[in-house]
């Protein structure tokens, strides 16, 4: 119950999925104690974590038992290293009506599961909110000031996301998982994450964004979204290239499976984007140019082949 207003307040459940974390997750482990909304479930999923990640955790088991109405441990004695299977399991443990979720790096602000909750609820024609936030370093910590000037999100404003939203969707994700709380009678309705793919988020927003799901973006900070070495959106780090190349087989591989939903012009813009999304991506990555050829056979798969001239012309005449 709600003190402030004596009414009764819906359990929401947190998702924490944790691997080899051990020099971050008492941050975010201290973020989610400092949660001021009320009715909590949480679930907490260690992959088998080579260093001490599940020792911090098991240490702050007290803590959470009196902070969660509803806590749940799952301790994989082997490496899953699926992302999809993991949030499937954890997501076959909740037993409310709405689910956010972190991973073990990032650090939520003490109000967001209330921000989110409030603002989700006021929208009921949608199924889906997804917010703002700031990227972190390795360095940060719990309780330091983060940089404003580093926000996942410039210049979007708070609103319904449009009709078209499946065709935004289509040309780049601009959704940050940590950011998002969903119904969770989505997973009845369309099924749960596709543990084919190396990620859990892009190919699920295009699933039900397809079926005319509504979602709502809150320009409001929500997470600090931690891009250290060991990140995987990180390309400038240890296993830079191999990253990279995951990443850019998951966009490929979920826009595959939508792409006959496109009009021949959609399609375009669609692989358009891909392209020079990526090409991006590996010129400003340490030491991952080599990933050119392999981008470049993707788009000549698709008979985009005139995406590659172009970008070698512009390369030209820059020279």
């Amino acid at each position: 119950m709600n003190i402030a207003t004596g009414k009764e307040i819906p359990l929401i459940s947190l998702g924490l999925i944790a691997y080899n974390h051990e020099t971050y997750i008492a941050d975010c482990l201290k973020s989610i104690l400092s949660q001021d909304y009320e009715n909590l479930e949480l679930v907490i999923l260690d992959d088998a974590s080579s260093d001490n990640t599940l020792n911090i955790i098991e240490k702050y088991i007290p803590k959470l038992e009196k902070k969660f109405k509803k806590l749940h441990l799952i301790k994989h004695n082997k490496n899953v290293g699926n992302i999809p299977k993991n949030y499937n399991m954890i997501l076959k443990k909740i037993t409310s009506e709405f689910f956010f979720s972190v991973s073990g790096d990032d650090i939520i602000l003490s109000n967001t599961v209330t921000v989110l909750y409030t603002n989700l609820v006021s929208h009921p024609e949608c199924a889906v909110i997804h917010a703002n936030g700031i990227y972190i370093d390795e360095n940060f910590h719990f309780g330091d000031l983060p940089d404003k000037s580093q926000l996942l999100h410039i210049g979007k404003e708070t609103a319904v996301e449009p009709s078209s939203f499946f065709k935004q969707l289509m040309c780049r994700c601009i959704i940050y998982r940590p950011s998002v709380m969903m119904r969770t009678k989505l997973f009845n309705k369309y099924g749960y994450h596709n543990e084919t793919l190396a990620f859990e988020d892009y190919e699920y927003w295009l699933r039900i964004a397809l079926e005319n799901e509504k979602f709502f973006y809150l320009n409001e900070v929500v997470v600090l979204y931690r891009r250290a070495n060991s990140s995987y959106t990180n390309f400038n780090s240890n296993n830079g290239i191999k990253k990279l190349r995951d990443t850019i087989d998951f966009d490929y591989k979920s826009k595959k499976i939508y792409i006959n939903k496109l009009t021949k012009d959609e399609v375009k813009r669609c692989w358009e984007a891909f392209y020079n999304d990526f090409l991006y991506h590996i010129n400003n990555s340490n030491n991952c140019t080599s990933l050119i050829p392999y981008l470049d056979s993707l788009v000549k798969k698709e008979n985009y082949s005139y995406l590659i001239n172009d970008y070698k012309k512009n390369i030209t005449r820059l020279n």
